[in-house]
């Protein structure tokens, strides 16, 4: 038990999402008595299988609000020794007797729409507004798709317990127990030191627990908005004149075989001359990648330089069809 246990609970520190999507949700947790059931130690582990799972199905499972100590909370005054999960049966009856330390729900991104009731309202106030003899003029945003939300009953339920093997029960009576639950509960209330395991059991949804509401999977996928990271590198890439899928790939591939130039705003320069130029607008921009480097530069809205920077050899050349040396400046800040 203990060395599958440790097979499926090597789970070191927060994983990549290129670690989550090689890894498929079933093999960070320990399997429970159905497919979709299982438990972890950590809240960590936990999240990984959470977002394993996610990625697998392309949906998202949100919550308002996340409990306080989830995933560290300790037994308090008031307390319930139980041997078996009541209703959402997450927890598996095993002998060993629990308390239940906190609960944990997340529900599918196309769940109830909590909003209804205010969304609601204010049509209806809008509408008297309108009526009246003299409506008030107000701006609004028009929404096209006024929710997505289609109340699929779907959750992700989690359940922080812990555990007392020490007081496992040999049959399951109810005589046997509550003995066993009074003689626990003598322990903790007393000063015997009682062996405890803290594990959050998790609860998973099935497709059918969908309801057939909305579309899940792939394609559910195409729905998705377009990653930040994504995006900002395709407008980075049409910006230097990449217009093709092919050329696109060639610039991930194959950026040594050919030189690369990244263009600088012309603004940068004006930055410059009023000492309010930083690197930390171009942070995300990695100028090692590519061969050269330019700034055009407008001079008194009547004529153009340019700054060419080579950064293999990290020399600086300034063009300048009039050859004006007061324009030498712009070399002193760039080095």
């Amino acid at each position: 038990m203990h060395a599958q246990r440790s097979m499926h609970m090597r789970i070191t520190g927060k994983m990549s999402k290129r670690q989550i999507k090689m890894a498929t949700w079933c093999s960070l947790w320990n399997p429970g008595v159905t497919e979709n059931k299982g438990w972890v130690s950590t809240e960590l582990e936990a999240e990984s299988v959470r977002e394993a799972f996610q990625v697998a199905k392309s949906l998202t499972f949100v919550t308002w609000k996340k409990p306080a100590h989830f995933g560290k909370k300790d037994i308090g005054q008031n307390f319930r020794v139980r041997f078996c999960d009541v209703g959402e049966e997450v927890i598996p009856y095993d002998g060993v007797p629990f308390i239940i330390v906190s609960r944990y729900v997340r529900s599918c991104h196309f769940g109830k729409d909590k909003h209804a009731s205010d969304k609601l309202q204010k049509q209806q106030k809008r509408e008297k507004e309108l009526q009246g003899d003299h409506p008030r003029h107000s701006k609004t945003k028009q929404m096209l798709q006024t929710t997505k939300k289609k109340g699929c009953p779907a959750n992700i339920i989690l359940k922080e317990v812990i555990r007392f093997s020490d007081f496992k029960v040999a049959a399951n009576t109810e005589k046997i127990k509550r003995c066993c639950s009074e003689k626990l509960r003598a322990a903790l209330q007393g000063s015997q030191e009682v062996e405890r395991e803290r594990r959050i059991y998790m609860s998973l949804p099935s497709d059918a627990d969908h309801k057939n509401m909305h579309p899940i999977s792939q394609l559910t996928g195409f729905m998705n908005p377009l990653n930040k990271q994504v995006s900002d590198k395709l407008v980075e890439l049409v910006g230097h004149g990449v217009t093709s899928v092919s050329e696109m790939r060639k610039c991930n591939t194959n950026k040594e075989d050919h030189g690369h130039i990244y263009v600088l705003p012309s603004y940068a320069a004006v930055l410059w001359d009023h000492d309010r130029y930083t690197t930390f607008l171009y942070k995300s921009v990695k100028m090692s990648v590519y061969d050269w480097i330019f700034v055009p530069i407008n001079i008194n809205n009547s004529h153009w330089i340019l700054l060419a920077a080579h950064v293999g050899t990290q020399t600086v050349s300034l063009l300048d069809s009039l050859g004006q040396r007061n324009n030498n400046r712009y070399l002193v800040k760039w080095r």
